[in-house]
């Protein structure tokens, strides 16, 4: 396989296009900020119609399970971008436009009441979670090491690389006994499918309001409340912790309904907690990575929002003490 730089993809996309639709392009333009190596172009033709063209470097993504993971939901009746078209081997396709109104355009331009949308969007999970017990066994467990993995890009990238610390100063810390810890009690959970980045950006509206899902290539069987904590603790908007807790009520009576669930509700809201914080490290780490490695600076305006949710928690947990008195120290 020859690799391709961005000019050249760029190119051979554009041909691939215009044999694959067989219609002139009438215009071609950047559909959204990936924070992965995809890109992701609203493609115009054939009197005003729309389709998303998606270059996959196929050296760093995986395309075949991006298709495999589409038909999935979609037969879970899921709105996500129907493929219509693919060319794996150069990490090409063709996907239907679910248009550009995503979750946050809509909190923040107040177009919908804000209750309401959490609730659709919660519906939108639960389906994914309970249909999903019928194909769990295709997706990748999303193990230990996977965790312990995401939390070190905390260590590997805030600390060491932006908060300029010593391997030396990070000793003093025990912070892997808590990464071991937090990757135990995520996995003493019901395992459920696991969009893995369940958030307002990657959740669209149509003109009717009906949501659709984007960016589940990553899907794993993981924790029950990871995806709920990266909806309701999202790193691109917060929301006030008497509001969070009656979302993660709303969400554990359906889980109670649906007999997915079978601890109780302080249970819930503490794994939900722990959950948090693992998901928090890795993002962290993995905004400083986009920074640095891949130069895509906004990511470290939305750090300080994390740091908080970090913070809060650390503060309410005894097992976090050690990362509490880091923060102190070094962050804050």
């Amino acid at each position: 396989m020859v690799f391709l730089n961005a000019s050249q993809r760029y190119d051979s996309l554009i041909k691939w296009l215009e044999d694959t639709l067989n219609k002139p392009i009438q215009s071609i333009k950047s559909a959204s900020n990936d924070a992965s190596f995809r890109r992701y172009y609203r493609v115009h033709y054939d009197d005003h119609r729309t389709c998303i063209a998606v270059d996959s470097p196929p050296e760093y993504e995986n395309g075949a399970k991006f298709v495999a993971i589409a038909t999935i939901l979609e037969k879970m009746g899921i709105r996500v971008p129907r493929i219509k078209a693919k060319n794996l081997s150069e990490g090409f396709f063709v996907v239907t436009d679910l248009g550009n109104d995503t979750m946050l355009n809509a909190i923040l331009s107040k177009k919908i009441k804000t209750d309401h949308l959490y609730k659709n969007a919660m519906n939108v999970l639960l389906k994914i979670q309970v249909k999903g017990l019928e194909c769990q066994q295709n997706l990748p467990l999303y193990s230990k090491q996977d965790l312990l993995d995401e939390m070190q890009l905390f260590i590997d990238w805030y600390c060491f690389h932006h908060l300029q610390i010593s391997p030396e100063i990070m000793a003093d810390f025990d912070i892997k006994k808590i990464f071991n810890d937090l990757a135990d009690h995520a996995l003493s959970q019901k395992n459920v499918f696991v969009h893995r980045d369940f958030h307002s950006r990657n959740i669209i509206l149509s003109a009717d309001a009906e949501l659709g899902v984007l960016d589940f290539q990553d899907a794993v069987s993981g924790p029950i409340t990871y995806d709920l904590v990266s909806l309701l603790k999202d790193c691109y908007i917060k929301w006030p912790d008497h509001q969070i807790d009656q979302w993660i009520d709303y969400y554990y009576q359906r889980l109670v309904k649906h007999d997915l669930i079978h601890v109780d509700i302080k249970q819930f809201k503490y794994d939900f907690d722990l959950m948090g914080m693992q998901r928090h490290l890795k993002a962290i780490g993995i905004f400083c990575r986009l920074n640095y490695r891949d130069g895509k600076e906004n990511y470290l305006l939305d750090i300080p929002r994390i740091l908080e949710y970090v913070a809060k928690m650390a503060k309410a947990y005894p097992l976090l003490n050690p990362l509490q008195q880091f923060m102190c120290k070094h962050v804050f």
